[in-house]
């Protein structure tokens, strides 16, 4: 007998060595310190066992000093009652949990998105919970942004008396409005109608008109005040004027078309009255107060209404010019006249134009229609209506000068305020007034337009409004300040926004007389922000403030002087102040001799 051959044996795998525990705790406390989400266990007395570096500087105080405290005690009552529910509810459960709600932390609503997991023992008992916080107050913002900017798009579109469709390169509909519907469709709703092919749901009249319209899009590109004649649901005509845009996908190829039009027959009406006027109303046409005249292909006068043959007059000009080119009669015309009608005849599109000229010694400031009248399929005439518009435009000049004078007054009224202020706290006279001037140099040299420049300047002279609050014998105190006369001090920026408010200024003044106390890493008062959280106006006027009291008298104190000052904000630069603001501010006195304006003496 054949012996049977052994079939060797394979080499046993070896089972993955378990990582031992030291080296786990080491890969999640790396990976915990890593996040940029607050990471926290707690265990079932509701005691912290951990929080990573980030959660801890949220609340401002090292983890060592967490680690071991009950909840209750560190978090704000609101994010506590919230915390608090959902970390029973994992501990009752056994199971993750995933919120996303609306707290109170650090004295701000913010959105807290939460995911909790329960933690076992060896014995498979939850015996902590394991939580990972984020911060998503700026994304529900911007959802919340996103969702109401939709609604009112919707809403403008749906509400729009100009028809919106949308159609892809198939011509299939992919969106319209209900007036789109009541123009191309035949009155269909709007959900009848999209994904379905546009030219199917035509008729065949308006079908032909369409795709003219569609060919010229398609080679052109975007089209403007095309118009054209369709026909009713009863089967009377109108005529609509469309404009078409190009939507193009990534690769710059069209993905979609939007066409809007608007029923322009109430117009095309009354531009035919316009002609029909020659022959049988031409008393109506004399009567209007608008300059109209007609030219053809030519650019031969064949009409003129009464009130042109005025201006001519006025001009000392012939009347008696039909038959004339446009030229012939009115040699002074620049060669741009007869580029814009020689894009009218060509486009087949009203052209409107806005210019200024002078009659005798007065400036007539005008508003030109080049309107086309199309014969036999193209434009035979136009037909020029020059409405005067000096009027209109020099109310809208007065009317700018009246805001200008408005504006003067506002800023007189804040400088009055600041002259109240510096009469209550009269050993820092000034101090509002140079920390502008400083405050507004350093907008300038940062770039900023001169509308924000402006903002700035009217809030730093109002920024101590609020100490109208604080006591005479607190601000002109001689000696350092306890910590109760000190908080009353501080109290100073609310008490200004709280004025200030209610006042309509076109800049966020009460927000900077807020923040003016804010520094970059929450230390400043009186909400302790942070960053970006700080308006830039406040974060200027913050480096501004500082240089000018450092530099001035207190009568607690001697001033320290300007070097003193530069110290300061630069040790504080990235920490507390600006870092752009802190490098403008001393190029500005190291580099382009910047002072104070001299204090004035007092009698």
């Amino acid at each position: 007998m054949n012996a049977k051959k052994k079939t060797p044996k394979q080499p046993r795998k070896r089972a993955a060595k378990p990582q031992a525990p030291h080296e786990s705790e080491t890969l999640f406390r790396t990976l915990a310190e890593a996040a940029r989400d607050m990471i926290f266990i707690v265990d079932r007395q509701g005691v912290a066992l951990y929080t990573n570096s980030f959660g801890a500087n949220l609340f401002g105080r090292p983890a060592e000093e967490i680690i071991g405290r009950r909840v209750q005690d560190i978090l704000d009552p609101d994010l506590y009652k919230h915390q608090k529910d959902v970390i029973a509810r994992v501990f009752e459960t056994g199971a993750p949990l995933h919120t996303s709600n609306q707290v109170r932390f650090q004295g701000r609503e913010v959105w807290l998105d939460n995911s909790m997991v329960p933690l076992r023992d060896a014995s498979g008992e939850v015996f902590a919970v394991m939580g990972i916080a984020r911060d998503a107050t700026a994304r529900h913002q911007v959802e919340e942004a996103l969702r109401e900017s939709e609604e009112r798009y919707r809403t403008l579109l749906e509400t729009s008396p100009d028809a919106v469709v949308l159609v892809d390169p198939e011509a299939k509909v992919l969106y319209c409005n209900q007036r789109a519907s009541d123009f191309f469709f035949k009155g269909k709703r709007p959900e009848e109608v999209v994904g379905k092919e546009a030219f199917s749901l035509l008729s065949p009249q308006d079908r032909t008109h369409s795709r003219g319209i569609a060919d010229r899009a398609l080679s052109a590109g975007n089209l403007r005040d095309i118009e054209f004649c369709l026909s009713r649901k009863d089967g009377s005509p109108f005529y609509i004027e469309v404009s078409v845009s190009v939507i193009p996908d990534a690769q710059g190829q069209p993905k979609a078309y939007l066409g809007v039009a608007r029923d322009i027959t109430e117009r095309k009406r009354a531009e035919e009255k316009i002609l029909e006027s020659e022959l049988r109303h031409r008393t109506t046409l004399d009567s209007m107060g608008d300059a109209i005249h007609v030219v053809d292909r030519d650019l031969r006068l064949v009409l003129l209404n009464a009130r042109f043959k005025q201006w001519c007059r006025e001009l000392g000009l012939e009347t008696e010019v039909i038959g004339r080119t446009l030229f012939e009669a009115f040699p002074f015309l620049p060669e741009t006249v007869r580029e814009e009608y020689e894009q009218v005849f060509r486009t087949e599109e009203t052209l409107v134009t806005e210019e200024a000229s002078h009659v005798g010694e007065r400036e007539i400031i005008s508003e030109t229609r080049k309107i086309p009248i199309l014969q036999g399929g193209e434009v035979a005439q136009v037909v020029t209506v020059v409405h005067d518009i000096t009027k209109r435009k020099r109310a809208e000049e007065e009317l700018r000068k009246s805001l200008e004078k408005l504006r003067q007054a506002l800023r007189e009224t804040i400088q009055a305020i600041a002259l109240i202020i510096e009469t209550k706290d009269p050993y820092t006279a000034g101090h509002q007034r140079r920390s502008t001037q400083l405050a507004e140099a350093l907008a300038r040299e940062l770039g900023l337009p001169e509308e924000q420049c402006e903002g700035i300047r009217m809030a730093g002279f109002i920024h101590d409004l609020g100490k109208i609050a604080v006591p005479s014998e607190i601000l002109s105190k001689p000696n350092p300040l306890n910590e109760i006369e000190r908080a009353i001090i501080q109290n100073h920026v609310r008490a200004g926004y709280e004025i200030l408010r209610t006042v309509e200024f076109p800049w966020p003044v009460a927000q900077v007389v807020l923040q003016h106390h804010e520094r970059l890493d929450g230390s400043g008062y009186p909400s302790g922000l942070t960053g970006e959280g700080i308006l830039l106006e406040a974060r200027i006027l913050a480096v501004a403030d500082v240089v000018e009291a450092m530099a001035s008298y207190r009568p607690y104190r001697p001033a320290r002087g300007i070097k003193e000052a530069f110290q300061e904000i630069a040790q504080g630069r990235d920490r507390l102040y600006d870092p752009q603001v802190v490098d403008a501010c001393l190029k500005l006195f190291s580099e382009k001799s910047f002072s104070f304006e001299p204090k004035e003496e007092k009698g």
